[in-house]
């Protein structure tokens, strides 16, 4: 007797890889000096669901941003002191929008970004700097 084996196959759509993020910003009330390269704006901890998520992309929006000449994010992982040692992206220039583009692979659990800035040489250090990140691309 013949046995005939019959496979389905069924196509389903490709799922949507959803990565399940949380986001919290703090920012520094600290005084911006002309001289120094790292002046800390605001810390972002992404918090990830799961592993090996890919960051590609975090956009900024910043108040009082003629006194900066440059920004850049720095990624310290679990470590949330900031460190220069991996930036996320290039330094720019400072605009009333911004979108850092870079890469960084997320860990389960808080992932720590730090917004740094750099103020221009005749910068009026009497004003205020207000920075807000208004979207995360992964």
């Amino acid at each position: 007797m013949k046995h005939l084996l019959i496979f389905t196959l069924v196509l389903l759509p490709p799922l949507a890889r959803c990565a399940e993020l949380g986001a919290v910003t703090r920012q520094m009330v600290r005084p911006v000096l002309i001289r120094n390269e790292h002046n800390s704006l605001l810390q972002l901890t992404i918090n990830a669901k799961r592993p090996f998520v890919q960051l590609h992309a975090i956009t900024v929006e910043l108040e009082g941003a003629m006194e900066l000449e440059s920004l850049q994010f720095y990624f310290t992982g679990v470590d949330d002191g900031l460190s220069t040692q991996k930036p996320f992206g290039e330094r720019l220039r400072s605009h009333k929008s911004v979108v850092f583009k870079g890469h960084a692979r997320l860990t389960a659990g808080p992932n720590h970004f730090w917004l740094s800035c750099r103020a221009k040489a005749a910068a009026n250090l009497s004003g205020k700097t207000d920075a807000r990140v208004l979207s995360i691309e992964t």
